[in-house]
């Protein structure tokens, strides 16, 4: 499916006008489980990535350069896996439930897993997803596109700190995430920026997918 301008003008049309409707912003958040059995498998695939590197910032006024405004250290590591069956076969699982609510919002893609490890001192600042990635491809593996939906799933919390929380444009908030095993899907736009606490103790490993044209 193409990113056509018209696709995407008749999502963001659907959303406006819940709102006229009496649909909050929230009702667009939604949470599942993961099978019982999955945080285990996903954490034995992921003890044997050797290739992490530091999260970037993306800055669009200096044309897409990538850059940190942060020290490193602060930064959780990710690594982009090009086969991770395990994965896909879950998001997509995951995806046709939402599908099922929100059928303005299927998309015929969705990105690669990017595998999230924070460990003491890491965050992630509030943002929005609006993933510079996807609009120039990923890679080989990845088709270029624009984001729709984000899919974020926690598969070991940390022991203390690494809360997830979405931030609304009126000033309150709402946390997610608070159990391992557990996914949050919402619409990858400016309504829904979202962020993840510092981690104070232990480590904390998710893993994070988006729907794109």
């Amino acid at each position: 499916m193409d990113a056509s301008p018209c696709k995407i003008l008749s999502i963001y049309s659907c959303c406006l006008a819940s709102v006229s409707l009496g649909i909050k912003v929230s009702d667009y958040v939604k949470t599942y489980k993961l099978p019982s059995n999955f945080c285990s498998q996903a954490l034995d695939f992921i003890s044997n990535i050797d290739s992490w590197r530091s999260h970037n910032w993306t800055n669009e006024s200096l044309g897409y350069t990538r850059l940190t405004s942060r020290d490193k250290k602060e930064e959780p590591l990710m690594h982009v896996s090009k086969d991770a069956p395990l994965f896909t076969d879950v998001t997509a699982s995951l995806l046709e439930k939402y599908y099922s609510d929100f059928p303005h919002s299927v998309c015929s893609r969705f990105t690669l897993p990017k595998f999230i490890k924070y460990t003491k001192g890491m965050s992630m600042k509030d943002h929005t997803d609006n993933i510079t990635a996807i609009f120039n491809s990923y890679s080989q593996h990845d088709p270029k596109g624009v984001p729709v939906l984000s899919i974020v799933g926690v598969l070991k919390s940390a022991k203390k700190g690494g809360q997830f929380f979405i931030n609304y444009q009126d000033g309150s908030r709402e946390e997610f995430l608070t159990d391992d095993g557990s996914v949050v899907i919402f619409p990858s736009n400016f309504i829904y920026r979202h962020e993840v606490s510092e981690i104070l103790e232990g480590e904390r490993i998710s893993f994070s997918s988006w729907t794109h044209f």
